[in-house]
């Protein structure tokens, strides 16, 4: 018995080209890889339970009130999930060489200036510039403005 695991989506072919399918594109992240990953499910596969997907089934299912406390109960865990936030600052280009070469006590130049501000990612995107300082013994950075203010000022 030959077996083969095709890897090339489009040469993947489940069901006939013109029926109707779901198709889900999302990123994945493993450890400090990204990549794309698709996801395809045929409407055949969904039918059997498509009924429940309605939102309006989901909304008259439950009272209000179980729907307030659902609510609160989801509002708990997002406050309490963390949230990756990085702060760089700055970048520099070195060759290699010096790279090989670097040791305790050498400066590093980068392409910014010590009173810049500094963006604060929170996940991929810019929210809040601030400036780099110090709290106690850590490094820190303190927010002077929410991303976007000059713009909102300006009009």
């Amino acid at each position: 018995m030959n077996e083969r695991i095709e890897t090339q989506a489009q040469f993947i072919q489940i069901v006939p080209p013109n029926d109707i399918v779901v198709s889900i594109l999302f990123e994945a992240k493993v450890g400090d890889l990204r990549g794309a990953m698709s996801l395809c499910i045929p409407y055949v596969v969904l039918k059997p339970i498509a009924q429940k997907f309605s939102a309006q089934r989901w909304f008259s299912t439950g009272s209000r009130k179980a729907f307030g406390q659902e609510a609160v109960t989801i509002a708990r865990q997002i406050e309490t999930t963390s949230v990756e936030c990085v702060c760089t600052l700055g970048h520099a280009q070195i060759t290699v060489g010096e790279l090989v070469q670097l040791d305790v006590g050498d400066t590093i130049v980068l392409d910014r200036k010590s009173t810049d501000e500094l963006d604060l990612l929170i996940g991929e995107k810019p929210k809040f510039k601030g400036r780099p300082g110090s709290s106690g013994r850590k490094v820190a950075l303190h927010i002077n403005r929410v991303c976007g203010e000059e713009a909102a000022h300006a009009a």
